[in-house]
């Protein structure tokens, strides 16, 4: 079999392993496995031709599509980085509800706004840290193990 494209085998093998695997709950042969990815890869590929065929009614180009959507992931996922890397103070607690408050946010900022997408990383990241540091003054890094 010839070699199909890294993105569709990276799709397949993670929902494989990820999902159909654990909750299959026996043990699972070579040769299901290889079936498995195999169907998933086909899947997967349907879906991004169905995306690609999409992309002709979008408002915008597909490459800025994408970049949004990128971008709009990538500043809340920026935000809980600094949070662990920038602050002593922030546990999970907290943290998770900067994560949860930054991408409401930035679904107000994609749907609501006409904010450029080169600037979703910036404002996701920025909502998401401020959130989760204000949140650490209600739930402080040990307010988990000490409610336990």
């Amino acid at each position: 079999m010839s070699t199909l494209s890294s993105s569709l085998n990276s799709c397949a093998t993670a929902a494989a392993n990820d999902l159909y695997f654990p909750l299959a709950g026996r043990e699972i042969t070579a040769a299901r496995k290889l079936r498995v990815i195999r169907v998933l890869t086909a899947c997967f590929g349907l879906v991004q031709i169905a995306v690609g065929i999409a992309g002709q009614w979008l408002q915008s180009t597909v490459v800025a599509s994408v970049l949004g959507i990128a971008a709009f992931t990538t500043g809340i996922v920026l935000g809980v980085f600094f949070l662990g890397i920038f602050t002593d103070r922030v546990g999970q607690r907290a943290a998770l509800v900067g994560l949860v408050v930054g991408l409401v946010g930035m679904l107000i900022v994609f749907f609501a706004t006409p904010l450029a997408w080169p600037w979703f990383a910036l404002v996701g990241s920025l909502g998401t840290f401020a959130a989760g540091l204000a949140a650490s003054y209600v739930w402080p890094r040990g307010a988990i193990s000490a409610a336990q």
